[in-house]
């Protein structure tokens, strides 16, 4: 039995950061706040034609304290990993606000799965590990699918069924709001 567990998950892909990143960079994920460009801080990679780059993950801790479980778990959005070059549309900024939504969704997607578990402070780290990884395997995947399908927001029909898309799920899944959880 776990006295008390604190996982902490680096893993980094592309855009995105699972992890504890320092909270004055960050912006956790509000119904009530939407990004803006002056929110995008980093010197933007010169090396790549993308316009924008969205840095958003999931940080946690978990314990188990008196045999229950104790979980904060937030969705972040950090301001110093993020960037956008010169001449941004407000087009691309709904781009990158639904970037920081997915996040989100997988956040509570994470929180439905960790809390469904019928003992989850008698079971091993490697059972949350794995949870932790398919969780991040289908987020990374849905992230990637995204940029794909819209053409990183050049495909606006296409940009609009996602927007529609991820708000129906995070409708679904807001009982396990990451607001709720931290």
């Amino acid at each position: 039995m776990w006295n008390k567990l604190v996982l902490v998950l680096l893993i980094g892909i592309a855009s995105v950061q699972y992890g504890y990143a320092q909270k004055d960079s960050q912006i956790q994920w509000s119904e009530d706040y939407q990004l803006q460009w002056s929110d995008f801080k980093s010197l933007p990679d010169k090396s790549t034609n993308l316009k924008a780059m969205t840095s958003s993950g999931i940080n946690f801790g978990i314990q188990c304290i008196e045999g229950q479980l104790d979980l904060e778990i937030g969705c972040y959005f950090d301001k110093y990993q993020s960037w956008v070059k010169e001449g941004p549309s407000d087009e691309l900024l709904e781009h990158e606000r639904l970037h920081f939504d997915i996040t989100e969704l997988y956040t509570r997607k994470l929180i439905k799965k960790l809390v469904a578990l019928k003992d989850p402070c008698g079971r091993d780290l490697e059972k949350m590990q794995q949870i932790y990884n398919e969780n991040f395997e289908e987020y990374d995947a849905y992230q990637n699918r995204y940029d794909k399908e819209t053409k990183h927001s050049i495909d606006t029909e296409k940009q609009k069924y996602w927007e529609e898309l991820v708000a129906q799920e995070l409708e679904r899944y807001k009982p396990w709001s990451s607001e709720l959880w931290r």
